[in-house]
């Protein structure tokens, strides 16, 4: 749905929303990214490619833990 007009909605309020939506997009992409990660081969995940990919779950998972903070503040 459309984002309600800026002068109505008290600015908090709309930057808690927009954080949330932040929030479950980052969290649909890091559970796709698992999910292909655990789906490939152990060799995979031992490679590069297989380590890079862990390494971007984990920034997503940083992500995901500044905006709970930030959420929290």
């Amino acid at each position: 749905p459309a984002a309600p007009a800026l002068c109505n909605v008290p600015p908090i309020r709309r930057w808690n929303a927009l954080a949330e939506q932040a929030r479950t997009a980052l969290d649909t992409l890091r559970s796709e990214m698992e999910t292909y990660y655990e789906d490939r081969s152990e060799e995979w995940q031992e490679s590069e490619r297989g380590e890079a990919m862990q390494e971007r779950i984990e920034q997503i998972a940083e992500l995901l833990e500044s905006l709970d903070q930030m959420q929290q503040a």
